[in-house]
């Protein structure tokens, strides 16, 4: 049985891929719980919608965006210039350097982030610290990038939106440092005819719009290729998200500039960014800590995709009518807006009727009636094992 065909917005504004002006649809299948190996009672009536995509036609891969450091010289007196001298002098590349001197008097302390951080930077590294640039301690991660791609094997508009739609409506990102408005799911929309002005839409209502009886004549916002969609705060020392259809590479906004990426190179991606408290959380103390790491164990909870249970029979006991129309809604929700959503709509309803915001709202609230995306969940992990086989052949200490 197949539900849909769900199509895939796009934003007014957008430059059009490959310039087509036909729309996109993401297809479903319905499959029964025990079908999808889901033996547990509780899933007896249960449908599990899968997307119709194959994910062998994409080449998936990960990569570091950026790893920024925090080093201690020996030497006293050293400018972020000579930092940048001699990460350039080993690296070959030209590094943004900034001197943590002047936040923390009396410490001798720079940071510096590394784009695109490859295997070889490891042994470069190394070899600048033990000859050139003495350090107290081993250089510290203060914040780090890590960016899964998909790209299609051939090159179409359709191949880009629903790989797109997959990324955004089965993402589930980790939300227990979701505390305030700006850590809410947004989408953010290019302005007219030119991407450097935006305009931000929040997903999630405000207290006041929720409690609201006009909540319910509110069209839902639907996210849209062309558009970024956000997940946790900017600047967080906790956990960020965001997933794109990425057409532009090395934007600097001060200076307005960017590259546009040919057609063949664009890919659909999702980039978490991890702060201080969550490395510290996943064991990321210092660059020593890259060496021997596994990938699959320390990123793939921050790469956690499912999808969602609906509830084909609802059962005699309790109000029949409220469990129709709530499954009606949960689906109607997941395909407009996905599975982060699902979950996110049975508090939104306890916060309406019970008047009050609720930190943490009781247990019945907070169930999300999703599973994992197991086929997407193979590819990731073995994209993972991937990583950490590149960069433990790289031998940093002895």
């Amino acid at each position: 049985m197949r539900i849909g065909p769900v199509e895939v917005m796009r934003s007014p504004h957008a430059v059009p891929l490959l310039n087509s002006a036909i729309p996109s649809f993401l297809h479903y299948k319905l499959v029964s719980a025990p079908n999808y190996k889901l033996s547990h009672n509780r899933y007896a009536n249960d449908q599990i919608a899968i997307p119709q995509i194959d994910l062998s036609q994409y080449r998936t891969s990960f990569c570091f965006d950026f790893i920024e450091f925090e080093i201690q010289p020996k030497q006293l007196g050293l400018k972020f210039s000579d930092i940048r001298r001699h990460l350039k002098n080993h690296l070959q590349e030209s590094i943004w350097v900034e001197d943590q001197s002047k936040i923390a008097e009396k410490e001798n302390r720079f940071t510096f982030r590394i784009q695109e951080f490859e295997p070889d930077h490891f042994l470069k590294l190394k070899q600048l610290f033990q000859s050139d640039l003495p350090l107290h301690a081993d250089p510290k991660i203060v914040l780090l990038e890590l960016s899964l791609d998909f790209r299609p094997k051939e090159i179409s508009f359709e191949a880009f939106a629903n790989m797109f739609a997959v990324l955004v409506r089965h993402f589930q990102p980790i939300d227990n440092e979701f505390t305030t408005s700006s850590d809410r799911m947004r989408m953010v929309s290019p302005s007219g005819l030119s991407t450097r002005e935006t305009t931000t839409q929040h997903f999630m209502r405000t207290k006041g719009a929720i409690c609201s009886s006009k909540v319910i004549d509110e069209p839902e916002l639907e996210p849209t290729i062309g558009s970024t969609i956000y997940y946790g705060a900017q600047n967080t020392p906790y956990v960020s998200w965001r997933i794109m259809h990425k057409e532009l590479d090395k934007q600097i906004s001060h200076k307005g500039t960017r590259d546009h990426l040919p057609i063949n190179k664009q890919r659909s991606r999702i980039e978490v960014t991890l702060g201080r408290h969550a490395l510290e959380e996943v064991g990321l103390h210092s660059l020593r800590n890259l060496e021997g790491l596994n990938f699959r164990t320390t990123f793939s909870k921050f790469f956690n995709f499912v999808v969602p249970r609906l509830d084909s029979a609802p059962s005699e006991s309790g109000n029949q009518l409220r469990r129709m129309i709530a499954a009606y809604l949960d689906k109607d929700r997941f395909y407009k807006q996905g599975a982060y959503r699902m979950k996110q709509r049975p508090l939104e309803r306890a916060m309406r009727f019970e008047k009050q915001f609720k930190k943490s709202a009781p247990e019945r609230h907070l169930g999300s009636k999703t599973v994992s995306y197991k086929e997407l969940r193979a590819v990731i992990h073995s994209r993972l094992d991937l990583m950490t086989r590149r960069y433990t052949s790289n031998v940093l200490y002895k």
